[in-house]
């Protein structure tokens, strides 16, 4: 595969409400020898940016500190699928406790990632004090150098959550929204345990903080929640709400983007045309759409379950519907529409 020239081009991140293909475009961008595809790492550690200069051995901590909501999964040892941390064969368990880095990150990159690990724990602390938006760009371009990759890719699942803060560090990146259609979308969250807890936490917003909570909700508030928890049957217009939520809280984030820095991406399109759709993404993210490449990518891609919401009861249906009518509102406003 010839590589393309040596000027990095800025970082490209790829965002979506979760359960929208980003894992898959993640696995398909790893597969260019070109590019580093970093992934979940702000799904763990949820982008802390403090205020004022911290040093390299805080901003070692912070990537070792897992965010609350994947920490409270993990203590009590619900199956998260992203996590690919090889337990049994790496020197982190589950009792020890596993750094964030090497929970979520690292295994992507890496078929040793407690040795990149130590790499990085030699590294990174001794790095001289600047504020946290630079830490985090000086840490991925020492991926970037030590892995031998020119692009940049973040992914994390969700990440439109916190797509604000992601364009204060990297203020030049380039944005590819990967979305899919809402019904869908929230089908696929009721099946992912995080999701669970997002769409009850929008539910609690929505009730207030009362006491006369029904028990499928008490149980998800701070401090009371256990894996079993999860066993309550969670109406699937709450995954609607949360889906919708996330996209009326970053509309105004991606509405203020130009268009050259802005790519919508739908999931739809994805599936039926990868290489074709993945042709335009390296061209939007500035490098090489090597025909070697697209072909091994675009193999790779299961068949995709599009419409599966359309197979519901008829009553279900039409309250999941009703449920993502904001956020289709939204991608309708942006243009954002296959």
């Amino acid at each position: 595969m010839r590589r393309t020239q040596s000027a990095t081009p800025p970082p490209v991140i790829v965002t979506g409400t979760g359960r929208c293909g980003s894992t898959m475009v993640s696995e398909m961008l790893a597969r260019h020898p070109d590019v580093l595809s970093v992934s979940e790492l702000f799904t763990a550690v949820h982008v802390p940016l403090i205020p004022g200069e911290i040093s390299g051995a805080r901003f070692w901590e912070l990537l070792g500190t897992l965010d609350p909501g994947i920490a409270e999964l993990v203590r009590h040892r619900v199956d998260i699928r992203e996590v690919q941390y090889p337990f049994g064969r790496g020197r982190f368990t589950a009792e020890t406790g596993v750094p964030a880095l090497c929970l979520l990150t690292l295994p992507h990159l890496t078929g040793d990632p407690d040795a990149l690990y130590d790499e990085l724990a030699a590294e990174v602390p001794g790095w001289t004090p600047a504020p946290a938006e630079q830490q985090y760009r000086r840490f991925f371009a020492h991926l970037a150098a030590r892995l031998g990759r020119r692009v940049i890719v973040e992914r994390s699942g969700g990440s439109l959550r916190m797509l604000g803060s992601l364009l204060r560090i990297f203020p030049d990146a380039r944005v590819v929204h990967l979305h899919r259609d809402g019904p869908d979308t929230a089908l696929s969250m009721s099946r992912h345990p995080a999701f669970a807890l997002g769409a009850q936490t929008v539910e609690l917003s929505r009730r207030g903080a009362g006491d006369d909570l029904p028990e499928d909700l008490a149980d998800f508030r701070p401090g009371r929640f256990t894996a079993a928890a999860l066993r309550h049957e969670i109406p699937l217009q709450r995954y609607g709400r949360l889906w919708s939520v996330l996209l009326l809280e970053a509309e105004r984030t991606l509405a203020g983007l130009p268009a050259d820095r802005l790519m919508a991406l739908s999931y739809r399109d994805l599936i039926a045309d990868p290489a074709g759709r993945l042709a335009e993404l390296a061209r939007f993210g500035g490098f090489d759409p090597d025909p070697d490449w697209l072909r091994e990518a675009a193999a790779s891609v299961r068949p995709g379950r599009t419409g599966t919401a359309d197979a519901l009861p008829a009553p279900q249906r039409r309250e999941l519907h009703r449920s993502c009518l904001p956020g289709q509102a939204v991608l309708h406003r942006l243009g954002h529409v296959a």
